[in-house]
């Protein structure tokens, strides 16, 4: 035996298999990053547009969940009306017991007046109707009794959008209560002062940016700014510039028989007149997610439109 066999065999091992040199290491390290990056890239991505789908799909659920509350509510405007009732019948009021025939005395927007405590069973179906303010008379929840229901667009400062000096993103608020009759702080509508009592409000609908049709009047203002990433750079841009396209649609607009829109007095409502021959509402409604998606920070605007009939009316 030679002495380089003999130092072969030493290091316990064949001529040839000393294993990988440092140099050797870090080239397949470096290779494998080069082939998993990509991939993570790529798994990153689909976790960020999960993430955004996800929220977006959340607004997207809620708004139209609200819109379907609207239309099923309005589809059960004015039911039940005088005219389902046999007029010689008696008992159907609070606090009075009169004949049906009693609820026919006056009028509302050229609609029976069913004011009196003797009436409260029976609904007039719509009463006031604005770009932001939808009422109306009606049994929305089958159980028989009449209830007045109001959908009121809110501004930022906590006030009707009608009235308030506020901005959007604003809250449409809805609000439901037993009709009670033409008693003290009764939720009835008053013919003479077009009020009502204390309305009760339970659902709403967050961060909505359309308000009136700027055809016709100034929409809201969009308040605040949103800081945008765009190659690479971040800026900060005006909301109400940015999203300045889905300001101008009102939330309510009505429509007669023929399809021809209904004409409004500014901010106060639709003619007495066009009440009666208002058929279809169209309800839209334009909202911004809560947060900005993680590619830029920009958050998402929705748009939701229906055309809803109106019952009974």
């Amino acid at each position: 035996m030679n002495a380089s066999t003999y130092r072969r065999r030493a290091r316990g091992g064949k001529a040839g298999n000393d294993g990988f040199s440092l140099l050797e290491a870090l080239a397949a390290v470096a290779i494998m990053m080069i082939m998993i990056g990509p991939v993570l890239y790529v798994v990153q991505d689909l976790q960020k547009q999960n993430l955004n789908e996800a929220n977006k799909l959340d607004v997207q659920q809620e708004a139209r969940e609200y819109m379907d509350e609207v239309i099923r509510d309005l589809h059960q405007s004015g039911t039940p009306n005088v005219d389902q009732f046999d007029p010689a019948s008696t008992g159907h009021g609070t606090g009075s017991a009169g004949p049906v025939t009693s609820c026919t005395g006056a009028t509302i927007n050229g609609q029976p007046s069913f004011n009196g405590d003797n009436c409260s069973f029976a609904a007039v179906g719509l009463v006031r109707l604005t770009d932001t303010d939808l009422w109306f008379e009606g049994d929305v929840d089958g159980d028989g009794t009449v209830n007045v229901v109001r959908y009121t667009l809110y501004d930022n400062s906590g006030s009707p959008a009608e009235t308030g000096s506020g901005s959007c993103p604003c809250t449409l608020k809805r609000s439901e209560a037993n009709k009670v009759g033409n008693t003290a702080g009764s939720i009835a509508y008053d013919d003479s002062t077009q009020q009502t009592g204390a309305t009760s409000y339970n659902t709403e609908l967050q961060n909505v940016v359309n308000s009136f049709d700027s055809t016709r009047s100034t929409p809201k203002t969009i308040a605040g700014t949103v800081t945008l990433s765009s190659n690479g750079l971040w800026q900060t841009v005006n909301r109400d510039n940015f999203y300045s396209a889905y300001k101008g649609q009102p939330i309510f607009a009505a429509f007669k028989s023929d399809g021809t829109r209904a004409a409004a007095v500014g901010n106060s409502g639709y003619l007495n007149s066009d009440l009666l021959n208002i058929k279809t509402i169209r309800i839209t409604i334009n909202i911004l997610g809560p947060t900005g998606n993680t590619y830029n920070n920009q958050q998402p605007a929705i748009s939701f439109t229906a055309d809803s009939r109106v019952g009974n009316n």
